[in-house]
Parts: structure tokens; sequence; C-alpha cells
């Protein structure tokens, strides 16, 4: 059931998506906005100004599959278990430069310049 709602202080549409009209969840798309509600209690909101996720988090993934910062990941989740002395320091980030992202344009990249050429 997809519903239009006019906003009355300007002349933008809010496009709201249920499953039935009395459901908590539903989605939301604004002309700079997307929000998608499960409940009152979580939430996930992404716009210009960023991501914001309310309500409980759950990553299903090992440590090394979650990039921090876009440049760095996180030591096996054996290698996090082992103490961390002055004598044996072990580093909890590895840097990881997203090279193969790159790499696959690079593969890519003479085909496509074939074509266009």
């Amino acid at each position: 059931m997809a519903d239009s709602i006019t906003n009355s202080s300007a002349t933008t549409k809010n496009k709201i998506w249920k499953a039935t009209s009395d459901s908590p969840a539903g989605f939301m798309i604004t002309p700079d906005s997307a929000i998608m509600a499960g409940n009152a209690d979580n939430f996930i909101a992404v716009s210009d100004l960023g991501t914001a996720i309310g309500g409980p988090v759950s990553f299903l993934t090992t440590s090394e599959n979650i990039r921090q910062g876009g440049m760095f990941i996180q030591m096996n989740d054996f290698l996090q278990m082992i103490p961390k002395t002055i004598v044996t320091p072990i580093p909890s980030l590895i840097p990881f430069p997203p090279v193969a992202f790159f790499a696959g344009i690079a593969m890519v990249m003479p085909t496509v310049l074939a074509l266009v050429v």
C-alpha cells in the first residue's frame, strides 16, 4: 500500500510504504532522505548528512571483514585473545589499502576504452 503525504509548509511529497495500514514497520522516501523503520525503537535513516542507525545492531561477519576508516582491518579473532604487553606488542589493526578494487578497475579499463574509441 503506497500513500502520498503532502507537507503543508512546503510542496514536497513523501512516499510511505507499509505492509498493512496498522503495521509499525514502514519505508519512507523524501526528496533528500530514505528512512526504514521496524517499529518505534529501531530505524535506519540515510540522507546527505549521513547514516543513522537506531536500536540494537548486529554484524554477522568475522572481524577481518570489517574495514575501519576504509584503510584498516582488525586482526584475526584468535590473535586478539593473545595478551599485549610492551615486550610482545601485537597490533590490533592492520593497514589494508583497497588496492583490489583499483586493480579490478585497471583490468577492465582497456576493454572500456576499446569500446569507446
